[in-house]
C-alpha cells in the first residue's frame, strides 16, 4: 500500500521513482514486497526488497543464467541450482533456530537484502540501499513518544484498511492486539472478525473481557492440552529451506477464506521494547563481548544432545553473523537492538505471518520505515509497557485497566512429541538420523519424550527438525555430510 497512490497504480509509480532515481521514495511503501522491474531495452533487470526484506526473494547464476524466484527448494526442484549445502546457513538455523545468514539452504541462492534496489545489467549486480535508519538519540518524553507512535500506527493501519472492507485479527490477551483491535474499531469499514486460540484460561477471559468491551463479537478456537496438536503437520519449510513449526497464527489462517489478518509484528520490538536488551542488560552497559553475548543470546538449541567434535564447529560458524552485527553497529551503540531487528525478527518472528501467506495476507500496521526510524532516534529506555500505559489511557481508556494475560500455554506434552520419541527409538543405534546427534546422547531425551515430560520437548521438537531436513537432504539426492561444518 502507499499513502497516497492507488494500489493499481503502485507499479507505474515504481518505474517512475526508479527512472527519476528518486530511490528514497521507496520507503513510502507499506508493507512486505518485492518490485520487480524488466528493461530490455537497457538489457537491466531490477529488483526492489521491503524495507526489511521480510517478503523472501532469492536470486543466483545458473548455467549462466540469473535466476530468481521465492523459495529455494522450489527452485532447486525446478533445476534452477545446484544443490551445494551452505554450511554457514545451517550452522546458523541449527544455533538460532533461524538461519542469519544472507544466504540459504543452497549456496548459488542469495537473499535479496533488505531495503535495497538491486539492479542486474551486463552480468553485474548493483546495490542501491535507500532504507537506511538513523541513530542519532534524540531526546524526548513518554508523553510525547506515545502520542508520536499513535499518530503514526493509526496512519498506517487506516491506509491498510482502506484497500480491505473485511478483515481478521488475531487476539491474544497482550497489548499489541488489543490496541491495533481498538484502532480497527475505528478506521475498519466493517467490524473487524475476532479470534482467539484457546491457549491457556488466563488467555481467553483476558481477550474476552477486551472484546465485551470494545463491542466486538469474539471467536475461540479450541485448542487441545498442547497447541502442536492444532495441526495434522507440525512443521512446514522457510523459504530458504530449513524446516519451522507452525504458528498458533495458522490456525486463524486456515479459517480466514482468504481475508487478510491484522498482525502485531514488531509491537514487541517497537513499543514494549522487549529486545532492546540481551541477556537483561542493554548494550552501554555489557562490558563482556558483544559477539559472544550475542550468540548466547540468541541461541535456541541443546547443545548437549550434538555430537562434541562438531557442535563447536557449528557454534565457530554460526559466531559470524553476530561478528558482524558488532562491527557494524557497536559504535551507535545499537547491536544489540539491530542484531534483534535484522536477524531474529527478519528471519524469526516474522514466520507467524509469512507462513500463512499461500492462505492469506497479512497486514501489519507496526511495519513501517517511520516507525521502525522512530523508534531508533530515540532513547531506548522509553520503550516500555508504560508508554503503553500512556497510550491506552490517552486514546482508549476503556481498556486501560485490562491486564496484560499471561499467556501461559497449556503445559502438557504434545502427541506428536510423543509418536516422534517413539520413532527415534530404533535410531539410537547403528546409523541413525539426524547424524549430526550422538545416539548415546540423545537416548535420554528420546526416553523423556515417550514417557511425556514437557521439559524435553524443544530437544524433541529440534531432533525432528534435523531429521527432516537430513532427509529431505539426502532423499533429493544432495551430496551432505554434517562433519564437513
Amino acid at each position: 500500500s502507499h499513502p497516497t497512490i492507488p494500489k493499481a497504480n503502485i507499479p507505474k509509480w515504481c518505474i517512475t521513482i526508479f527512472k527519476e532515481k528518486a530511490f528514497r521514495r521507496f520507503r513510502e511503501l507499506i508493507g512486505t514486497f518485492v518490485v520487480v522491474i524488466d528493461d530490455p531495452k537497457e538489457q537491466r533487470i531490477v529488483f526492489v526488497s521491503d524495507i526489511l526484506g521480510l517478503r523472501p526473494f532469492f536470486f543466483g547464476q545458473y548455467e549462466d543464467r540469473l535466476v530468481f524466484g521465492s523459495d529455494v527448494w522450489s527452485m532447486f526442484e525446478a533445476g534452477l541450482s545446484e544443490g551445494k549445502i551452505d554450511y554457514d546457513a545451517l550452522s546458523a538455523w541449527v544455533t538460532y533456530k533461524f538461519n542469519c545468514t544472507s544466504g540459504s539452504l543452497f549456496t548459488d541462492l542469495h537473499r535479496l537484502p533488505p531495503g535495497t534496489i538491486v539492479s542486474f545489467q551486463n552480468k553485474t549486480a548493483t546495490d542501491i540501499p535507500y532504507a537506511e535508519f538513523g541513530e542519532e538519540q534524540l531526546a524526548t518524553s513518554t508523553k510525547d513518544v506515545s502520542q508520536d507512535i499513535h499518530d503514526i500506527v493509526s496512519t498506517t493501519l487506516k491506509i491498510l484498511l482502506s484497500d480491505h472492507p473485511q478483515t481478521w485479527l488475531s487476539l491474544s490477551g497482550g497489548f499489541d492486539s488489543r490496541y491495533l483491535l481498538a484502532l480497527s474499531t475505528i478506521h475498519s469499514k466493517t467490524p473487524p472478525l475476532c479470534a482467539t486460540v484457546d491457549c491457556s484460561e488466563d488467555r481467553v477471559s483476558t481477550a474476552s473481557l477486551i472484546a465485551d468491551t470494545l463491542n466486538v463479537p469474539l471467536r475461540v478456537f479450541t485448542a487441545p492440552k498442547s497447541t502442536w496438536d492444532l495441526f495434522k503437520e507440525v512443521f512446514h519449510y522457510t523459504a530458504d529451506g530449513f524446516p519451522i513449526s507452525k504458528h498458533v497464527l495458522y490456525r486463524l489462517a486456515m479459517e480466514s477464506s482468504g481475508v487478510p489478518i491484522v498482525n502485531g509484528y514488531l509491537g514487541d520490538f517497537l513499543i514494549r521494547g522487549a529486545r532492546d536488551t540481551c541477556l537483561g542488560r542493554y548494550e552501554q552497559d555489557c562490558n563482556n563481548n558483544l559477539s559472544e553475548v550475542l550468540q548466547k543470546h540468541h541461541k535456541g538449541a541443546n547443545f548437549r544432545i550434538f555430537r562434541s567434535s562438531i557442535a563447536k564447529r557449528i557454534l565457530d560458524r554460526s559466531r559470524v553473523p553476530m561478528d558482524l552485527a558488532v562491527e557494524k553497529w557497536s559504535k551507535s551503540g545499537q547491536s544489540f537492538i539491530r542484531a534483534d531487528l535484522y536477524y531474529r525478527q527478519r528471519f524469526y518472528i516474522s514466520n507467524n505471518f509469512l507462513q500463512h501467506l499461500p492462505l492469506t495476507e497479512a497486514l501489519l500496521p507496526f511495519y513501517s520505515w517511520e516507525l521502525i526510524d522512530y523508534k531508533l532516534c530515540r532513547d531506548f529506555s522509553l520503550f516500555n509497557n508504560e508508554l503503553y500505559a500512556h497510550i491506552f489511557w490517552n486514546f482508549f481508556p476503556r481498556i486501560a485497566n485490562i491486564p496484560k494475560s499471561k499467556n501461559e500455554a497449556h503445559s502438557s506434552i504434545s502427541e506428536h512429541t510423543k509418536k516422534w520419541s517413539r520413532e527415534f527409538i530404533p535410531l539410537i543405534s547403528g546409523r541413525h538420523r539426524p547424524s549430526v546427534v550422538s545416539g548415546f546422547r540423545k537416548l535420554p531425551w528420546v526416553i523423556a519424550g515417550i514417557v511425556g515430560a514437557s521439559k524435553v520437548e524443544s530437544t524433541i521438537l529440534l531432533l525432528k527438525r534435523l531429521s527432516m531436513l537430513e532427509d529431505r537432504i539426502l532423499s533429493s539426492g544432495i551430496d551432505f555430510d554434517w562433519y564437513r561444518i
